[in-house]
């Protein structure tokens, strides 16, 4: 089975992000920043979202974030972050108590499609969000949440 291929990114812009002691905000800020031209408010909230889910999975489980490269795609917005490792990320399902894991699930919710490309060094994982992904995601009903879960409420 193949992988699918990122896509060709118009205006382009990259960011490194090697040493930042904020990777996560640093990214986030930067997509919101670099979107603004687009004027969706729901797709640059998901963008944001997304890259800081995807930041966060590489700090936590790789030697360290490299670059986020950021542009439009396919009528939306592609972004992607790349790392040290190998290792892949997977889409996992978690208990309802579970407090990570959920990344990626997010990720693929919002997303038009999503990929993982390898590098010479690493990886690059990549998302399109498109209006169209980003609404319908946005029209699923939220979860039940039963407040005993968290013992307050």
């Amino acid at each position: 089975m193949s992988e699918p291929e990122p896509p060709v990114l118009q205006d382009e812009v990259v960011l490194a992000l090697e040493g930042d002691p904020a990777p996560a905000r640093t990214a986030r800020h930067f997509v919101l920043e670099q979107g603004l031209p687009m004027g969706n408010p729901d797709l640059l909230e998901a963008a944001g979202l997304v890259v800081t889910e995807l930041v966060t999975n590489a700090t936590l489980h790789t030697p360290g974030v490299v670059a986020l490269r950021v542009g439009r795609a396919e009528g939306g917005l592609c972004v992607s972050v790349e790392d040290l490792s190998t290792v892949r990320p997977r889409l996992h399902r978690r208990s309802d108590h579970a407090t990570t894991g959920r990344g990626m699930q997010l990720a693929s919710a919002y997303a038009q499609r999503w990929g993982v490309r390898p590098l010479s060094a690493g990886k690059q994982v990549w998302a399109v969000l498109t209006p169209a992904s980003v609404a319908a995601a946005l029209a699923v009903p939220a979860p039940v949440v039963d407040p005993s879960v968290w013992g307050v409420l």
